[in-house]
């Protein structure tokens, strides 16, 4: 039977919905008293949405990418001066709490750019240029830098809050098991869970390339190699275990590049074009 992309993306979409992965997460047991929901990220209004339709929320702000439909939208890659309206709205929101709330934040990817307020000395021109500076670099060199120069990141938007009951729902979008690298961390008190990361999105494309009589394998862990490793590590791996067609190799992670250039793409494109190439210039079946 060939492989049927389109029909592959429409079995995988609805596995990747706010609500079907939410559902996971019973954090209705986790809050009491009145809850303030603030979603941080490029899903943020998605989540929002999925989170309200299962309990009463009293206040609500989302911030999320331009052309998102979130109450504030604002930059990514780079910040802009839409961050700084988020960042200053986010940490007034916290600040506005009352003790016998609960403060619950949900945080995913593109969150460190998305809202940002600067920490004296720091000017928001400084962590643009800092962050276009460290773009490609290892996540956890990039959102350092940027919890250095925020009056946000951290752990600082939690400090801020004088509610005593905080639940943080994170999305996870970095190898590994740390919460403090998404969005760089602004809260890292009270109760704080994973919705989901790269093992939840692996398996739920491993499903659905089965279902299509497709040999799916895991590349398991997500990676945090240099891009020449990670491409050399699945070119090796690929001309280790070539097998009957069809089959595919399922991976994910965060490999540094050196972004040179103005052109589009990001460390996606060049993964695939330099696998590609790597796996063109081998001897035998992949040229």
């Amino acid at each position: 039977m060939p492989f049927d992309p389109d029909a592959f993306v429409a079995a995988l979409l609805p596995r990747l919905r706010a609500e079907r992965l939410l559902g996971r997460v019973p954090f209705e047991e986790w809050v009491d008293g009145p809850v303030h929901l603030a979603a941080l990220g490029k899903p943020a209004v998605a989540y929002a949405t999925a989170i309200e339709a299962r309990i009463p929320v009293a206040r609500r702000l989302t911030i999320a990418p331009h052309g998102s439909g979130a109450d504030i939208e604002a930059g990514h890659p780079l910040p802009d001066a839409g961050s700084l309206r988020a960042g200053e709205a986010l940490l007034a929101f916290a600040r506005a709490l009352p003790e016998d709330g609960t403060f619950l934040f949900f945080v995913a990817g593109g969150g460190s750019a998305l809202a940002e307020l600067p920490r004296a000395p720091h000017t928001l021109e400084e962590i643009i240029a800092r962050t276009r500076a460290l773009l490609g670099r290892p996540i956890a060199e990039l959102n350092a830098a940027r919890a250095e120069m925020s009056a946000l990141k951290g752990g600082r938007l939690g400090e801020a809050c004088p509610a005593r009951q905080v639940v943080t729902l994170v999305l996870s979008d970095v190898p590994g098991a740390d919460l403090d690298l998404v969005a760089s961390g602004p809260v890292r008190r009270g109760r704080r869970e994973r919705v989901a990361g790269y093992p939840e999105l692996a398996a739920a494309a491993i499903e659905c390339l089965r279902a299509q009589g497709i040999a799916a394998i895991d590349l398991a862990p997500a990676l945090d190699n240099t891009m020449d490793d990670g491409v050399a590590l699945h070119r090796d791996w690929i001309g280790a275990h070539a097998r009957p067609a069809p089959w595919a190799l399922v991976s994910g992670g965060e490999l540094p590049v050196a972004a040179r250039g103005s052109g589009r793409g990001g460390r996606n494109s060049e993964f695939v074009v330099r696998l590609a190439d790597a796996l063109r210039t081998q001897p035998g079946r992949w040229r």
